[in-house]
């Protein structure tokens, strides 16, 4: 398969048993090239063709090598703390995560090809509750949007106003997945010690994140804000929004503390409008209800590499 075809896969599915998305063009095939690289389709890419797919995702991604986290985790919902940090180690394997948390224009992308249609993308128990996952215009979209569409000065900004669902069904259709609580710490923490608090390290810098200290009082775009963990080159971990991930909310309490947030997810890294600095942490824990859609929660996917081809 040559560069033409696979931006003909674009617009025409290939034999695959999942649908094809409706646009073309090198935006959409960066958004969706970890589909590309997916064996059923990568096998048949020429060599050339999968080195410019897997520059694409380096651009799209970080790869982040695996290893040991060691650590200890504040939690809480809404006003209610756990009053002392719960100690866990877990071992994390190499992944790959987005660069950026998911803007309102790349989720537009899923909601224009008919994401919220399509069965394929969505939990068997999500099927039955997507007619109630509508925009301010009452059609199929983020909470805040409006006609399917979000607002046109926000097309940068992190997506937010979705459940879980939502971040989980998106990350399906691009060929990714949600990244777990640990993935997504020892992301964040890159390359530094179990004892950072920050991206940055140890002590809080109002300048270096989107949170209530910044005085923006909503969110930025994706891109904000220099990366500040290493050569990961990864934004916004701390601030701007929430971001969900597949783990269980107080899955790391003792003596099951938090066993009616059972069908709770827990979120990372803060908002633009968090105002504690240790809520903000790499390591705080909160939680939302698996079906809350925010306007401060968003998201990144992550993948695992050995999921994809690599080049010839």
């Amino acid at each position: 398969m040559g560069w033409s075809e696979i931006r003909r896969w674009l617009s025409q599915p290939l034999g695959l048993t999942t649908p094809s998305p409706s646009s073309s063009g090198d935006c959409d095939l960066a958004q969706r090239c970890a589909i590309l690289l997916r064996p059923q389709i990568a096998n048949a890419v020429e060599s050339v063709d999968l080195h410019r797919l897997f520059a694409m995702l380096s651009k799209e991604m970080a790869m982040i090598s695996g290893g040991s986290l060691s650590t200890s985790t504040s939690q809480a919902y809404g006003n209610i703390d756990i009053g002392e940090d719960v100690q866990w180690s877990v071992d994390v394997a190499p992944l790959l995560i987005d660069r950026c948390a998911v803007s309102n224009e790349r989720y537009q992308k899923f909601v224009d090809d008919c994401g919220y249609d399509t069965d394929t993308w969505w939990s068997e128990a999500a099927l039955p509750l997507r007619s109630k996952w509508v925009d301010r215009s009452g059609a199929r979209a983020p909470q805040d949007w409006c006609h399917g569409s979000p607002p046109i000065d926000k097309l940068q900004h992190p997506v937010v106003g979705i459940c879980w669902y939502e971040a989980e069904a998106y990350a399906k259709w691009v060929g990714k997945r949600l990244p777990s609580e640990a993935e997504w710490m020892w992301a964040a923490m890159a390359s530094q010690t179990a004892g950072a608090r920050y991206t940055w390290g140890a002590e809080w810098r109002n300048d270096y994140a989107n949170t209530w200290h910044a005085g923006y009082g909503c969110t930025v775009p994706v891109s904000e804000f220099a990366p500040h963990n290493g050569s990961n080159k990864t934004y916004q971990f701390i601030g701007n929004v929430w971001e969900w991930t597949q783990t269980p909310f107080g899955s790391w309490s003792v003596d099951d503390e938090w066993g009616d947030c059972r069908e709770f997810r827990a979120i990372k890294g803060g908002a633009f409008d968090t105002l504690l600095t240790n809520q903000v942490t790499i390591h705080f824990q909160s939680g939302e209800p698996i079906l809350g859609r925010r306007h401060n929660v968003g998201f990144r996917c992550a993948l695992n590499p050995t999921d994809l081809v690599g080049p010839k």
